[in-house]
C-alpha cells in the first residue's frame, strides 16, 4: 500500500538522498547563474567606465567558460542523474511499478544512497519531517492499486509544471531588470556610444543568452508534461469507465513514468527557495485534487 511503503525507513533514505542531491545540483546551478549574470553586469559596466579593465574582463570570461564546461556542468548533470535513479527507486516501489532495465541497466548504488541520505539527515536546517507521506493518501484504502498509481503520477507532473511556469515568470522579471539597470547607468554617466555598446554587448548579451535558454528549457520541459497530464486524464477516464484493463494500464503508467524519469534527469532545475515558497501553496491543492480524483472514483462505483 502506498502510505505505509511511501514511509518505510528505506524510502525516507531514498528521498532525503535524493533531495540532498538536487539541493547540490542546484547550488552548482546558483553558481553558473551568478558568474553569467551579476557578475559579468558589474565587470561589463567596470570596463566601460574604466577601459583598461577589458583584460580583466575577457580573462574572467575565458576562466568562467572553462569552469563551466571542465568542472559545473559536468558535476550536475552526475548529481542530477543519481538523484533522478534514486527517486525512480522510490517510486517503483511505492507505485508498484516493474523496473525498466533497460532505461537503467543498474540501479543506484546503496553505498551513495547512505552517504547522500546521511549528509542530508546531519544538517539541522534540513527538514526530514517533509519527506513523510510524500503522496497523500486520501481514501486510498477505498480505491485500487492501479488508480492510486495514476492520481500519484498526476502530481508529479502538474506539481513540476506550475514550479516551471513561476520560475519563468522570475525570469522575464529578472531579465527585465538586467537591461534596465544597463540603460540607467549608461544614462546617468553620458557614456559615448562605444562605451553604450560595450555594455550592451558585453553585458546584455551573456545575460539574455542565460535566461533565453533557461526559459526556453523551461518552456519545452512544461509542454512535455501538459502532453503527459493529457494522457493521464485520457487513462483516468479509462478507469473510471472501466474500458482500459489492469495490464494496459500497467504498461501505459510504467511508459508515463520513463517519460518522468527522462524529464527530472535531463530538465533545467528550479530553486529551492521557489519550491519552499511555493510548496504550502502547492500541497493544500495538490491534497485537493487527490480527494476530488478519489472520491470521483468511489462515486462512479
Amino acid at each position: 500500500m502506498i502510505p505505509e511503503k511511501q514511509n518505510a525507513q528505506i524510502n525516507i533514505d531514498r528521498l532525503s538522498a535524493q533531495r540532498n542531491l538536487y539541493t547540490q545540483a542546484k547550488q552548482l546551478h546558483l553558481l553558473r547563474m551568478v558568474l553569467t549574470i551579476p557578475c559579468v553586469l558589474l565587470l561589463s559596466l567596470l570596463v566601460a567606465f574604466l577601459p583598461i579593465a577589458s583584460w580583466l574582463f575577457a580573462a574572467f570570461s575565458i576562466s568562467v567558460f572553462a569552469l563551466d564546461q571542465i568542472f559545473l556542468r559536468s558535476q550536475l548533470q552526475t548529481k542530477k542523474g543519481i538523484g533522478a535513479l534514486i527517486q525512480e527507486e522510490f517510486d517503483c516501489d511505492v507505485l508498484e511499478l516493474p523496473w525498466n532495465s533497460i532505461m537503467n541497466p543498474s540501479r543506484c548504488q546503496r553505498e551513495d544512497c547512505i552517504h547522500y541520505s546521511t549528509q542530508y539527515k546531519k544538517n539541522k536546517k534540513n527538514k526530514i519531517d517533509s519527506l513523510g507521506d510524500w503522496y497523500e493518501s486520501i481514501n486510498y484504502d477505498a480505491i485500487p492499486q492501479n488508480a492510486r498509481r495514476l492520481i500519484c503520477q498526476r502530481s508529479n507532473v502538474t506539481w513540476d509544471a506550475a514550479l516551471r511556469r513561476r520560475y519563468n515568470n522570475l525570469m522575464y522579471i529578472a531579465g527585465g531588470v538586467g537591461v534596465i539597470v544597463l540603460i540607467i547607468a549608461a544614462c546617468i554617466y553620458d557614456l559615448e556610444f562605444r562605451s553604450f555598446i560595450i555594455i550592451t554587448a558585453a553585458g546584455v548579451a551573456p545575460i539574455a543568452g542565460f535566461i533565453v535558454g533557461e526559459m526556453k528549457d523551461n518552456n519545452e520541459a512544461i509542454s512535455k508534461l501538459d502532453k503527459a497530464k493529457h494522457v493521464i486524464e485520457s487513462l483516468w477516464e479509462g478507469i473510471l469507465t472501466r474500458t482500459i484493463d489492469d495490464t494496459k494500464q500497467l504498461e501505459t503508467s510504467r511508459q508515463l513514468q520513463d517519460l518522468i524519469f527522462g524529464m527530472r534527469k535531463m530538465n533545467p532545475l528550479i530553486p529551492d527557495w521557489i519550491y519552499w515558497k511555493h510548496r504550502p501553496e502547492q500541497v493544500s491543492l495538490m491534497n485537493q485534487i487527490v480527494e476530488q480524483m478519489s472520491n470521483e472514483y468511489l462515486a462512479r462505483q
